[in-house]
């Protein structure tokens, strides 16, 4: 059941689209990575997924929603994620990834977009807090304005569910949405939304291939088979039957009545406020 849609995607859990990246800076304590566990959240890879290996501080996104079951391996930032995700990179608060979405090593937002129509591309003309510019000015007694970088900026990374991203991706920092079930080849730089079930690489990243054809990429999308608990469909069919064999079997299932929506819960900021700061 879809209770956020934000570009197109949905999400079956509670998610907000921000440019701010707000946060609370949160020490890491034993009661911290009970707390953790308890909720199923996982900052580190074990025989048993108990082990939960962190930095000294945690910051968290000010409009978080970990949902269980899912993992940030890499770094302090803590981001909305849904079940079954895993993320090895180190990506901005107000990042929002689906379910069933894997993010290797060495990924990134990269840096500001500067003004490309002014006289100049320098922060001069736009940074107010620029300790050189500002010395600059008082040691010459200059009091000229600087004018907003219009730019975007600080956009957030929105991935959608079954989405894979390989290792060493780029993405620019006016935002990108990548579409449900599509892939980035390692070493891309994306520049642009990436739609559904579409395999992206090479820099600039462009559309390589699908990897369904038409009309089986819309079942999958009219399906949303990441909604559902399949728990009970995996022990009964196994993991890896051919795609269209999955969307009848499933599509049979949900006739049944056998499957029903997958809402495990999560963490949200103030849960993970247990600790003083």
């Amino acid at each position: 059941m879809v209770e956020t849609t934000i570009k197109g995607i949905g999400f079956d859990f509670p998610c907000k689209e921000t440019n701010h990246h707000r946060h609370k800076k949160v020490p890491v304590s034993l009661e911290l990575k009970e707390c953790l566990i308890k909720n199923r959240f996982f900052t580190g890879l074990g025989k048993y997924q108990r082990i939960v290996a962190m930095k000294d501080w945690l910051l968290i996104g000010e409009n978080v929603y970990v949902e269980k079951y899912s993992s940030i391996l890499e770094g302090s930032h803590i981001y909305t994620i849904g079940a079954f995700s895993y993320c090895r990179s180190n990506l901005p608060v107000n990042t929002i990834i689906g379910r069933y979405t894997s993010i290797s090593v060495d990924c990134r937002r990269l840096g500001l977009n500067h003004p490309m129509d002014r006289f100049t591309s320098s922060h001069i003309t736009y940074q107010q807090s620029n300790m050189a510019i500002n010395s600059y000015k008082e040691d010459n007694q200059y009091d000229f304005a600087v004018k907003p970088n219009q730019q975007k900026n600080g956009v957030p990374l929105i991935f959608g569910n079954d989405v894979w991203v390989g290792e060493n991706v780029s993405f620019v920092s006016s935002g990108i949405t990548v579409g449900d079930g599509a892939v980035i080849a390692a070493n891309a730089t994306v520049t642009k939304d990436v739609e559904p079930y579409s395999i992206v690489g090479g820099t600039p990243a462009k559309h390589l291939k699908y990897r369904f054809d038409e009309n089986t990429r819309k079942k999958l999308l009219d399906l949303r088979w990441w909604q559902y608990d399949l728990g009970t469909f995996f022990e009964k069919y196994g993991m890896d039957l051919e795609i269209n064999d999955f969307i009848e079997k499933l599509q049979n299932e949900l006739e049944k009545g056998t499957i029903k929506p997958f809402n495990p819960g999560g963490m949200r900021l103030d849960d993970f406020l247990i600790s003083p700061f």
